[in-house]
């Protein structure tokens, strides 16, 4: 499957393959073909208003992401970045950590699922492109609008799934937010100030009121920086784009690999293939059997799955031999986790999506 279905920009050259190559493409939910649109006839069943759909949601932006989107100079981003820059003159949420919505439109937004979700016009998300009737800013939009689905083809077990992908975009965010801080050579304690009041729940009398922001606490809040918000974003992003792939393993540390392992977990509980799979000779480019009965297969991608360059695996030939067209991938399975022969979910996706079984 194509990872622009999934992954922002930023982070396709660094996050790794065994989560964005097997992440399921959710046909059920399409943007294009929003299948939750109701007619205004239906109003008060559940379903989305054809101009609003799943978008009535004010995201928060972190600041790499916001420079992503000003750095973007392509057609496609022309629109998202005017709204960046615009709210960026109005200094609306406007903050080195980056642009979030105000904390009485999070209240109202938490609060008004129910009835307000896909069918709020005031909730409407204030980077949707209305006029194309589609996200302005898709490229490099947040973990919550990258793995949010109204529908699944794994139903629950798929629900689990983009849950577990969603905390694990939420804590890149998250730590890389602190991280380009640090770069930036932001104070500590001024950063975890801002981490404080950012998470502080209760409105000020300001927020309240819908007054504007106070300037002294705005250029308190932006230092050094305050006048030249847009270069800072820029330069948040630059530091991201910079990153080896080790460098961003590294910089999320242990909790990032538990939250890719138990999206790795989910992976496999929503993995369905059709029976009866058979071994697909024309698939293997090259191959070198080995001693052990083994062979080293060097996978082609084909156009219908595009994951990305060939690469080498190597599988018993015992496996292979079991994809006769015949048994069923219960049996399969089964047989691969007797005998033990390798990680059948893991094994049976990369032949199944190689095309090396079908």
């Amino acid at each position: 499957m194509s990872k622009e279905r999934h992954i922002p920009l930023v982070y396709r050259n660094l996050i790794p393959n065994s989560i964005q190559d097997f992440l399921p493409n959710e046909g059920l939910s399409s943007c294009d073909n929003c299948s939750m649109i109701k007619s205004h006839s239906e109003n008060g069943s559940k379903g989305f208003l054809p101009h609003l759909k799943c978008c009535t949601h004010h995201p928060s932006l972190p600041n790499f992401l916001v420079g992503a989107i000003l750095a973007d100079k392509s057609d496609e981003m022309s629109f998202g970045r005017s709204k960046i820059i615009e709210k960026l003159r109005k200094k609306e949420g406007v903050t080195p950590l980056g642009i979030m919505p105000s904390k009485k439109m999070m209240m109202i937004q938490n609060h008004s699922v129910k009835n307000g979700f896909g069918n709020a016009a005031s909730l409407l998300c204030p980077y949707y492109n209305s006029s194309l009737n589609k996200c302005g800013i898709w490229n490099h939009r947040n973990a919550r609008c990258s793995t949010w689905f109204c529908k699944f083809e794994s139903d629950k077990k798929g629900e689990t799934l983009w849950d577990s992908t969603y905390n694990y975009f939420q804590n890149i965010e998250s730590t890389l937010i602190k991280y380009v801080l640090l770069m930036m050579n932001c104070p500590p304690d001024s950063i975890l100030s801002m981490l404080r009041k950012n998470s502080e729940t209760d409105l000020t009398l300001s927020e309240i009121e819908g007054l504007k922001n106070n300037e002294t606490e705005y250029a308190d809040a932006w230092g050094p920086f305050a006048g030249n918000e847009e270069e800072f974003y820029i330069e948040c992003f630059n530091i991201i784009s910079e990153l080896t792939t080790d460098d961003f393993s590294n910089i999320l540390g242990v909790k990032s690999k538990l939250l890719e392992q138990s999206i790795l977990e989910n992976l496999k509980e929503t993995k369905i293939f059709p029976d009866n799979l058979r071994f697909n000779k024309e698939s293997i480019i090259a191959s070198n059997p080995t001693k052990e009965k083994r062979k080293k297969i060097l996978l082609q991608p084909t156009n219908s799955n595009a994951l990305g360059n060939s690469h080498q695996i190597e599988v018993s030939t015992s496996i292979l031999d079991l994809f006769n067209g015949s048994n069923s991938n219960e049996f399969i399975r089964e047989k691969i986790k007797k005998e033990s022969m390798d990680n059948d979910i893991d094994l049976i996706s990369t032949l199944y999506n190689y095309r090396v079984i079908e």
